[in-house]
């Protein structure tokens, strides 16, 4: 299967994420501050979206999901990826966490980035 290549809007939000100075200690609180920067940037999202695979954080009209963590264990995060990997909207999905994880390009044919959210402080 021949993929697009990463959409534009999808890299703007990268790199819109990338910048994000955001409280590492609390997964609820980050959401609420991520929420807070897409409204200030004028980024239009949908939160904690029910799909195929369960409820991921945001969702974004053009195609991408981001699910945010901050702590658990790397297989069941990969496992909870590649569920939301069959949701049909979604086309590029995004793993926002201060874990050290590195994830393939693509899991179930979707593409597939970790944004460090550490990144930011340093």
């Amino acid at each position: 299967m021949m993929l697009e290549p990463i959409s534009g809007d999808c890299r703007a939000l990268l790199s819109v994420i990338g910048r994000m100075r955001l409280p590492l200690d609390n997964e609820k609180r980050l959401q609420a501050d991520m929420a807070a920067h897409f409204e200030r940037e004028g980024i239009a999202y949908e939160r904690e979206v029910a799909i195929v695979g369960g409820i991921i954080d945001f969702r974004f009209p053009f195609g991408a999901g981001i699910e945010v963590k901050i702590g658990g264990r790397a297989r069941a995060i990969y496992d909870q990826l590649e569920g939301y990997s069959a949701e049909p909207s979604i086309s590029h999905l995004i793993l926002a966490t201060n874990k050290a994880m590195a994830l393939p390009p693509r899991i179930g044919g979707k593409w597939c980035t970790v944004v460090n959210l550490g990144s930011a402080w340093l």
